[in-house]
């Protein structure tokens, strides 16, 4: 089974006692798609795994901006310019710091 260390949450209430969760994870198992973002619960759920470089794409930003994980981007942009990749404990690292 994976370790996977839930980063930032934002539950949207869209309706009286209806709730809609936001979530972004860490997978510590996953170094090639170490990020998870994921919507909704039960069988209305969706989720993936991405890389940092594929999380800075702009239709993931509000997701992050909600869950209050937008130090990512900033996280991918140093991996790029830097021409490295942050492992997965890495990450972890520095969201302990945010």
């Amino acid at each position: 089974m994976a370790r996977v260390r839930i980063i930032g949450r934002f539950v949207e209430e869209v309706a009286r006692d209806l709730e809609y969760p936001y979530d972004v994870s860490v997978n510590l198992d996953d170094p090639t798609r170490p990020i998870g973002l994921g919507e909704g619960s039960g069988h209305g759920s969706i989720g993936g795994s991405f890389t940092l470089q594929e999380i800075r794409d702009p239709e993931w930003r509000e997701h992050l901006k909600r869950c209050g994980c937008e130090w990512l981007v900033t996280l991918a942009e140093e991996e790029e310019r830097r021409g490295i990749r942050f492992l997965p404990d890495q990450i972890l690292e520095r969201w302990k710091t945010q």
